[in-house]
């Protein structure tokens, strides 16, 4: 069973002084004459990225037990509370992320107090006003093709340092298999790999971008994650660049044009799934074989074979510890689970799987809320009137993916993708029956003062 080799790896200073510069000239210039809202969403996405990359310094205790990416976690959400709507945070569709906050604290106080019940709610309430967030950046937006731009130019800086990595063959190791990745000095290859499905998810569902510059941004993304060499993360990746390459392509194009389009494109992307499927072959033997007997995740651990522990990297084996020892638990345990983060200093190895460390956490109740929380928004995905309704389907399938095969709901990074794909799923519900331009009556007002002042492109 593979191991985790913790030993990232920091970029030359020289390097990173000279990113630290370019983040700062490039965020003066993206934030020019926007809103409030815009500024704390972008400023919260990129200072963030940045940290993770200073990841010697900003992980570790700095005052009052808590680091500097402990602090800035806390800034998101303290911010993005004061910023947010109360009528949203009130809305229908985050009803099942109350509920499933309220079973961690349940599980927590019924558990005798969980310390990691402050860091779970915290992750919960960044995931809020990050969706928040979006849903009124997304509606005061100028329909000028310039948002796009402006909300991907926070992945230009990670990028070029990965791009530098690749230059400079720096490589990080992690596994015990020898794989290695080029992540420009990133905490990790997995929360790296978050972040670029995160700028892939805001390339595919973001309207004004033309589909040729589009498929250039994604390709771009794409390459990235296969550098990064996280196996997950690239299967999470196929159904965005499926659902882009495939339906995305005949948009803008006449019936009978969009049709040719689609079919040439259709067997470029089977050439390319080709070629991707038989670099992961052995990864999707694993899944398929993991599937087909699901039951084994109810067998004691001990009784696995050496073979057994090796499949899908040993994530089968991990696990079936944590569904073991929770249904071998009291009544109690099997419902509301453990607490919040109670696999810290329980297992050696997180679970790689957020149903699974769930069930352990939370119970099979808390995991059934959690479920509820994911079908409420991909509900809403499918049922969105919005032309991009492909994109946020495969967004949150691509989501699924990446939450069978790894754990992005303990990381900001993770966070971040989540928010930006319900952000953007909640706002095209909104907005695919809305008979105005804008959701808020602000963001009209807005808009006119900046047609006034001729502010509506980068200047």
């Amino acid at each position: 069973m593979s191991t985790l080799l913790f030993v990232p790896v920091m970029m030359p200073i020289a390097i990173l002084g000279l990113a630290v510069l370019g983040w700062l000239l490039i965020t003066v210039r993206a934030l020019s004459g926007q809103p409030l809202t815009m500024k704390f969403l972008y400023l919260a996405l990129s200072i963030r990225y940045m940290a993770n990359f200073f990841h010697a310094h900003t992980a570790f205790t700095l005052t009052a037990g808590q680091s500097i990416n402990s602090l800035i976690g806390l800034a998101i959400v303290g911010f993005g509370l004061m910023l947010s709507r109360n009528h949203l945070l009130r809305y229908r569709a985050f009803l099942p992320v109350y509920l499933f906050i309220g079973i961690m604290i349940f599980s927590s106080i019924y558990n005798g107090g969980s310390p990691g019940l402050l860091n779970a709610v915290l992750r919960q309430a960044m995931f809020l006003v990050l969706v928040i967030s979006f849903i009124r950046v997304l509606d005061s937006a100028p329909h000028d093709g310039s948002f796009p731009h402006r909300l991907l130019s926070i992945f230009t800086i990670p990028l070029l340092l990965q791009l530098a990595s690749i230059i400079l063959d720096i490589r990080n190791q992690f596994e015990a298999d020898g794989s290695e990745s080029y992540i420009g000095g990133y905490v990790h290859e997995g929360v790296f790999s978050a972040l670029l499905l995160c700028g892939l998810s805001i390339t595919v569902l973001s309207r004004g971008l033309p589909w040729r510059r589009a498929t250039l941004y994604a390709a771009i993304f794409f390459t990235a994650i296969i550098f990064a060499n996280y196996r997950t993360a690239l299967l999470a990746a196929l159904p965005l660049m499926a659902g882009h390459l495939l339906i995305g392509s005949g948009q803008g194009f006449k019936a009978d044009m969009a049709m040719l389009v689609r079919i040439l494109v259709g067997v470029v992307t089977v050439v390319i799934a080709i070629l991707l499927f038989s670099f992961l072959a052995q990864r999707l033997v694993d899944i398929a074989t993991a599937a087909s007997d699901i039951g084994s995740l109810f067998t004691a651990p001990e009784l696995y074979s050496s073979s057994d522990r090796e499949l899908f990297s040993g994530r089968v084996f991990i696990w079936s510890d944590y569904v073991f020892r929770t249904i071998t638990g009291n009544l109690s345990n099997i419902l509301i689970g453990f607490g919040p983060d109670a696999w810290e200093g329980t297992f050696t190895i997180y679970a790689h799987n957020v149903y699974v460390s769930y069930i352990y956490e939370f119970g099979f109740l808390g995991l059934a809320v959690y479920v509820l929380l994911n079908l409420s928004f991909f509900w809403m995905a499918l049922t969105t009137r919005h032309s991009r309704r492909w994109a946020v389907v495969a967004c949150h399938l691509g989501y699924f993916i990446l939450s069978i095969g790894t754990m992005p709901t303990v990381t900001i990074e993770g966070v971040f993708l989540y928010a930006t794909i319900c952000g953007y799923t909640v706002y095209y519900k909104l907005a695919s029956t809305q008979k105005t331009p804008f959701l808020f009556a602000e963001n009209a007002r807005h808009l006119a003062a900046r047609r006034q002042r001729g502010k509506l492109r980068f200047t």
